[in-house]
């Protein structure tokens, strides 16, 4: 995997971390909040940005505007999205050296999780006008099966396919395009999909293919997915996270010394912490990468938010002793850094997950917490 990722931000390799002189104040068109979290994020050189449900519209819509902000005034030079492993590897491929992203390869590597949302097509546009050696993009979630997702759907399930004796290709295209095959069950689907997969890669040892190291990474990270398909729940979650951050790792430490990451993930994998069972990624990289990491939670006192396509969900309302209320005193939006967050103690709010509403002391999941009185849903685009 390394040698692919070399591949990918080879063309970023002479970036490094632009100097406190060099950093300029951000656009004076953001809010003070906005501001604040560009402040603070500037001078760590792996910022994760949450939301709270991936249906936050004005959570989104503020992610879209700092994200442009850091890389233009505080030296960021990569961004790692919660989103297909496969097809932002295939982006990074398939984008020759100085040349701009395209704008639909990017939506289709992102996924339907965000690529519908008017939203988000701002930072679309954005990355549309970046080139790929100034700045490197990967996708950390080696999950298979991402909505949208064109080329590891559509593409990719065939040329693993045809790395694969001639005789099992078509019930390997079958279950690699996650399409089943007649007469097997789920454990045995699963069984012979990582005997496809095993089989594609010691094909590589001996190919002649030029992209065989593309090739080899997609296979490798396709049977991780696979390994963890059918675990219960709590432990899915958990191996997922996992492999996020083990993903996010093998990207930056293959970047040039000194590159500053971005991390586009929900809260819930931001989190320094917070959970029973395994640990998100803000946990793992924070044992890890130290106070080079800065991570970002966001919540809301109240308002609307997307559950799914069809349906709008509301924000229940901050209570008097929240950690949104309290952070908010009256304002439309404000940002808590870590000190004063606990400074509050243990106290109840819902910036973890979904707007689920917990009582905990929010200085051990977060370096910061931005809160806006009020969420709106995303507005879906048809047509992305």
């Amino acid at each position: 995997m390394i040698n692919l990722i070399a591949r990918i931000i080879c063309v970023v390799a002479s970036l490094g971390a632009l100097s406190l002189a060099q950093v300029a104040r951000p656009s004076s068109h953001l809010s003070p909040s906005e501001r604040q979290i560009i402040k603070l994020a500037c001078n760590h050189s792996v910022v994760m940005l949450g939301e709270n449900g991936h249906g936050d519209g004005s959570t989104i819509s503020i992610k879209a505007r700092i994200i442009p902000e850091l890389v233009a005034h505080c030296g960021f030079s990569a961004i790692a999205f919660e989103s297909s492993y496969y097809d932002f590897a295939e982006l990074a491929r398939s984008t020759p050296a100085h040349h701009r992203y395209d704008r639909q390869k990017f939506l289709s590597a992102i996924g339907r999780i965000w690529n519908q949302d008017a939203e988000f097509q701002p930072l679309a546009d954005w990355v549309a006008r970046q080139t790929s050696n100034k700045l490197a993009m990967f996708g950390i979630d080696d999950t298979f099966g991402s909505a949208g997702a064109t080329y590891s759907l559509s593409v990719m399930p065939g040329q693993l396919a045809m790395l694969v004796p001639e005789n099992e290709r078509p019930v390997c295209q079958a279950l690699l395009a996650l399409d089943g095959w007649p007469g097997l069950d789920d454990a045995a689907q699963q069984s012979m999909t990582d005997h496809c997969l095993a089989n594609a890669l010691e094909s590589l040892v001996t190919s002649s293919n030029p992209d065989v190291s593309h090739l080899r990474a997609m296979a490798n990270a396709y049977r991780r997915s696979n390994a963890r398909r059918r675990l219960q729940t709590n432990e899915f979650i958990s191996a997922r996270d996992l492999a996020m951050a083990d993903n996010l790792d093998a990207f930056r430490r293959a970047l040039s010394p000194g590159t500053k990451i971005i991390v586009w993930v929900a809260n819930a994998h931001a989190a320094l912490g917070g959970y029973k069972v395994g640990s998100p990624i803000g946990q793992i990289a924070k044992t890890r990468y130290g106070l080079d990491l800065f991570t970002v939670g966001f919540s809301s006192a109240g308002g609307k938010f997307r559950w799914s396509r069809n349906e709008v969900r509301k924000v229940p309302l901050a209570s008097e002793d929240s950690l949104e209320t309290r952070i908010l005193q009256g304002r439309s939006a404000a940002v808590a850094t870590q000190a004063q967050l606990a400074s509050m103690g243990t106290i109840p709010g819902s910036a973890l997950s979904w707007h689920q509403r917990i009582e905990t002391n929010w200085s051990g999941l977060f370096d910061a917490i931005y809160v806006l009185g009020e969420e709106r849903p995303t507005t879906i685009v048809i047509g992305n």
